[in-house]
C-alpha cells in the first residue's frame, strides 16, 4: 500500500498515510523502511533535504543523491528505521546500477527533469 501511495506523488494522500503509520507514536515494524523512504520522497518533492538518504535518481548517466539534512546523524536515523548504513546502501546502488554516484549540492537541485518540473510546477518561484 505504501508503495502505491508513495509513487502517486499526491502530498495530501502521502501525509495521511504517514500519519496513519505513526498512530501511537511508532511506525509499524514491517514498514519502517518504507516510511523512511516516503518521508524522504515527500521532503525532496517539497524542496527540502532528505533525512534517511533514500532518494537517488539517475541523471545524465550518474546516480545523484539528494542532499541529506544532518548527514552526521544519518546512520543513527537509518538504524532506527531498520536500514543499513548509508555507505553500504550507496555502494549497493552503485553496484546494482553500475553507475557512479554523485551528491547534489543543494535541495534547490531538484531530482526531477526540467520537462516534468514544468508540468508539475516544481520549479516555480514562490
Amino acid at each position: 500500500m505504501i508503495y502505491l501511495v508513495r509513487n502517486s506523488r499526491q502530498p495530501d494522500l502521502q501525509a495521511d498515510l504517514l500519519a496513519g503509520n505513526y498512530r501511537g507514536g511508532k511506525a509499524r515494524r514491517r514498514r519502517k523502511g518504507e516510511v523512511a523512504d516516503l518521508v524522504d520522497r515527500m521532503r525532496v518533492d517539497a524542496g527540502r533535504k532528505q533525512l534517511f538518504g533514500t532518494q537517488v535518481k539517475v541523471i545524465d548517466g550518474f546516480l545523484v543523491l539528494a542532499p541529506i539534512e544532518g548527514e552526521a546523524q544519518v546512520d543513527a536515523r537509518r538504524k532506527q528505521f531498520g536500514l543499513v548504513p548509508l555507505a553500504d546502501h550507496l555502494r549497493e546502488l552503485q553496484r546494482e546500477y553500475q553507475t557512479p554516484l554523485i551528491r547534489a549540492v543543494a535541495p534547490s537541485q531538484p531530482l526531477v527533469t526540467p520537462e516534468k518540473a514544468r508540468l508539475t510546477g516544481h520549479w516555480q518561484k514562490n
